[in-house]
């Protein structure tokens, strides 16, 4: 996926949550520590993310930088591929 295509993919999903949240871009700026323009920027596909921030959002937001950056969520998946190889050392 093109770098520009991944940032209008992430702002969507940040802003989508943030807006499900109720929350301003004022207020997910404070919680994250940055301006209120940074968040417009990211949401509308304008800046880069720093690692850190990422992994901020996923928890202010409880869900996994892999949603964030590719709208999947693997958690279901490592479930269900850590209780098959529990299964396999049983046996």
């Amino acid at each position: 996926m093109p770098e520009n295509d991944l940032l209008k993919s992430l702002g969507m999903r940040v802003r989508e949550l943030r807006i499900s949240f109720g929350w301003t871009q004022e207020y997910l700026a404070e919680q994250l520590g940055v301006s209120d323009p940074m968040i417009s920027n990211l949401e509308n596909g304008k800046k880069r993310i720093q690692i850190d921030n990422l992994l901020a959002l996923s928890r202010i937001f409880d869900v996994s930088t892999d949603y964030l950056l590719k709208g999947t969520e693997t958690y279901e998946i490592n479930k269900e591929t850590a209780s098959r190889v529990a299964d396999k050392k049983k046996k």
